[in-house]
């Protein structure tokens, strides 16, 4: 979510029926409280092709893995 917001570019909708369904899931889990449990309250996440130094800090608790993201709670 952030290199997508902080990477300088135009931002350019490709697909606006996906661009359109993420925004109401947005909206929906932001005002109806839906698919609240899905990353267990996770703090952090990363890709799966990277390996961030912050994964192994003291307190970094392993979520679990959707797609290929994978999430992190900082307890």
């Amino acid at each position: 979510q952030f290199s997508w917001y902080c990477d300088g570019l135009p931002e350019k909708m490709h697909n606006q029926d996906k661009w359109e369904l993420a925004q109401t899931i947005a909206y929906q889990m932001l005002h109806e409280s839906k698919y609240r449990g899905i990353s267990e309250g996770a703090t952090h996440y990363h890709a799966t092709y990277v390996k961030p130094y912050w994964t192994t800090d003291k307190g970094m608790k392993l979520v679990g893995r959707i797609g290929e993201h994978i999430f992190y709670r900082l307890e």
